[in-house]
């Protein structure tokens, strides 16, 4: 059996999300929606977004101008609590006196939150962020961080310690940036990045995970293989405290070209994937119109979630509500869609009759949280949407 015989798989036109919007449309001339295909890596069986020049154009544009799909590390709210748990990684690997005297690059550091939390530990900090957010964050948090893509020759010298926080997914070919980095890494020096885990989603076919930004959809079998392949094969890879993400710690240690043996396993999981979208998007289909042609209304949570299957159902936005606790959010839209994104405020105050809660790292939590005071809602979770039968 070839699995990848059903690859590349083109699914049509997804919205094309990049950051909040003001109005349903997008910015700086940008597209409301673009093609999608996926394929599956030929050497890692990852599942990876297909090459496509107008996508790769449209996401050059983006980074310009300062792409944010859900906001950055902060010193308040969400955006701490990645900060710490990742902080929390980085203190398990190497110890929290370390940091004295290490001289870090992060690259794609967003507005260098983190290389800020860093230097108060004691590291001599440097980033690299092509998106507007750097500059504005250079002088926020007084860390230098250099406007431009990596590699570039405003970084020169070498780091014991290059970390890559949510980038790995955002390159068409992210092998190459690791033979980018070497000649920057001190003797002994390491890598420690962190990726969205797609693990769940590709377990149940959940095209919610899919983003123009993302190019590879890691699991932690594909993630290990990427880095064995690049010749990090001393690597460590766990499942992050929060978020939903994997974190992996990494230095030279395997010949270059080197991957786990399980090609043919991954392969397999990318084609199951495939197989479970379909059943998904059909059941999905008929809770929408079941609650539409009782004249319901119903709610999404966490709608940058759902708007691929939404928009691949057809689903009218007639009844239709959005929910989320990110304020950077709040009072936004997605692109081509005129659903405006409410507070949980809003949602107590005037339920709707129905709410799906479209997260898998958060549902649980948020169900256990808005049950209890929405007591004529029917609230259904991620977990559940994959086994409930419509009516």
């Amino acid at each position: 059996m070839n699995e990848r015989a059903d690859f590349p798989w083109h699914l049509g036109r997804l919205p094309f999300i990049w950051r909040p919007l003001p109005t349903p449309a997008n910015l700086a001339g940008l597209p409301d929606s673009l093609p999608f295909a996926l394929t599956i890596d030929e050497v890692t069986g990852r599942l990876c977004q297909a090459p496509d020049g107008t996508v790769s154009d449209a996401l050059r544009q983006a980074y310009a101008v300062g792409s944010e799909i859900t906001g950055m590390m902060d010193e308040v709210g969400i955006g701490r609590r990645y900060a710490d748990d990742f902080l929390a990684f980085l203190d398990r690997r190497l110890g929290s006196a370390a940091y004295a005297g290490m001289r870090i690059l992060e690259i794609g550091c967003g507005n260098g939150y983190l290389l800020h939390r860093l230097r108060q530990l004691g590291a001599s900090v440097m980033g690299v962020e092509p998106g507007s957010q750097g500059a504005a964050g250079a002088t926020r948090y007084d860390v230098d961080i250099v406007h431009d893509y990596f590699p570039t020759p405003a970084v020169s010298g070498r780091f014991d310690l290059v970390i890559l926080y949510c980038v790995l997914e955002h390159l068409e070919d992210p092998a190459q940036l690791f033979d980018q980095i070497a000649p920057h890494l001190a003797t002994q020096g390491r890598v420690a990045l962190a990726v969205p885990d797609c693990t769940p989603y590709v377990e149940h076919g959940d095209l919610s995970m899919l983003f123009h930004e993302h190019w590879s959809y890691f699991d932690l079998p594909t993630l290990g293989a990427l880095l064995q392949y690049c010749g990090l094969g001393e690597s460590h890879i766990e499942s992050a405290g929060f978020g939903g993400l994997l974190y992996a710690f990494a230095q030279e240690g395997a010949p270059a070209g080197a991957h786990a043996a399980d090609f043919a396993g991954r392969c397999q999981r990318a084609a199951r994937y495939r197989a479970l979208a379909s059943p998904m998007l059909d059941r999905l289909r008929k809770i929408v119109e079941s609650v539409a042609g009782a004249g319901r209304s119903i709610g999404i949570y966490v709608p940058s979630r759902a708007v691929n299957a939404l928009s691949l159902i057809g689903a009218p936005p007639r009844g239709l509500r959005f929910f989320d606790d990110n304020p950077t959010l709040q009072g936004t839209y997605f692109p081509g869609i005129t659903v405006p994104v409410e507070p949980r405020a809003c949602l107590l105050a005037n339920p709707t009759d129905d709410l799906l809660i479209f997260s898998h790292t958060f549902g649980e939590r948020l169900r256990s949280e808005l049950t209890p005071r929405l007591p004529a809602t029917r609230v259904i979770t991620w977990n559940e949407l994959f086994h409930v039968a419509a009516g």
